[in-house]
């Protein structure tokens, strides 16, 4: 969870209310990129289990996950 804290810290605010982009990689890995990201480059290269977008809002633990979907224009898991 603090992984994910400290990376949208480094996200303003415009973004934060966008949703991502995600892949989980074959270790079970949640990587984030900006929406606007490719697919192929947010699992850089590897082949993936999933991938879509992801979006999260704050709460009282930290953040929860909003919305997500396996919406992926340009990469097939």
């Amino acid at each position: 969870m603090r992984d994910l804290e400290s990376w949208a810290e480094a996200r303003s605010r415009a973004e934060l209310r966008e949703p991502f982009t995600y892949v989980v990689d074959e270790d079970g890995v949640l990587r984030l990129a900006p929406r606007r990201s490719e697919h192929i480059d947010c699992a850089g290269g590897s082949d993936v289990p999933a991938a879509g977008e992801i979006g999260f809002t704050p709460n009282s633990a930290g953040w929860a996950v909003r919305e997500v979907s396996n919406h992926s224009s340009g990469y097939r898991v």
